[in-house]
């Protein structure tokens, strides 16, 4: 496989009820130039057979098995292996629509100084909560970021709305064994990233959302 635009890490565990879900909607994407990077950690049950039937069938996935080390770890593999330009994750009780990543890509391409890009998400289950409506706003400099990130204001801590310049991740690996993950990284993402830009279109459907129990 050529070097692919964008990396996906989808860790895994325990998620045969919705993994299926999440997968098609990431086979069906209509922006294509990705790798799909699964990383079964551990399931005991029926997860790491389907991960195994969707790689035989599209050869952009990857299948990864470890032992039961939690999501952190899960995610660090992934980005162990990623060769992507771009990373992004997806946690495996989501759904991403169809058009999530054509044209946010095509936005860090042709700003290559943007190092993290941020897009809208929404819980779809009897419209919990609808989709967001918000503008397009650029953030720069340590100063800006951090505050933004760590009040909530624009930003928020999760990793799987986001679209990371791989660079981003060279020195930065998530936290094994603690809760909020992606939140004790805030500090180091304000360090490193010069501009992050908050996305106002493209979303993430959470039609099932639930906490990890790795």
């Amino acid at each position: 496989m050529e070097k692919p635009l964008l990396s996906i890490i989808v860790p895994i565990y325990n998620v045969e009820q919705y993994l299926v879900d999440c997968l098609e909607s990431i086979q069906n994407q209509s922006f294509t130039d990705f790798e799909l990077l699964l990383i079964d950690d551990g399931s005991t049950d029926g997860s790491g057979k389907i991960c195994d039937e969707y790689a035989h069938k599209d050869s952009r996935i990857k299948v990864i098995h470890q032992k039961n080390c939690g999501v952190s770890s899960a995610r660090n593999e992934g980005l162990d292996k990623a060769i992507g330009s771009y990373i992004t994750f997806v946690d495996p009780d989501d759904a991403i629509e169809k058009d999530t990543y054509l044209n946010n890509i095509k936005k860090l391409f042709q700003n290559p100084d943007i190092d993290i890009l941020q897009f809208p998400t929404y819980v779809d289950s009897q419209s919990i909560r609808p989709p967001q409506n918000v503008s397009e706003r650029l953030l720069s400099g340590e100063k800006e970021i951090f505050t933004n990130w760590w009040e909530g204001n624009i930003l928020n801590a999760y990793v799987w709305n986001k679209i990371f310049r791989r660079e981003i991740f060279n020195q930065i690996r998530f936290l094994v064994g603690h809760v909020s993950e992606d939140l004790l990284l805030v500090v180091e993402f304000s360090k490193i990233a010069k501009k992050v830009i908050y996305i106002g279109r493209r979303l993430l459907s959470l039609p099932c959302k639930r906490e990890f129990s790795f």
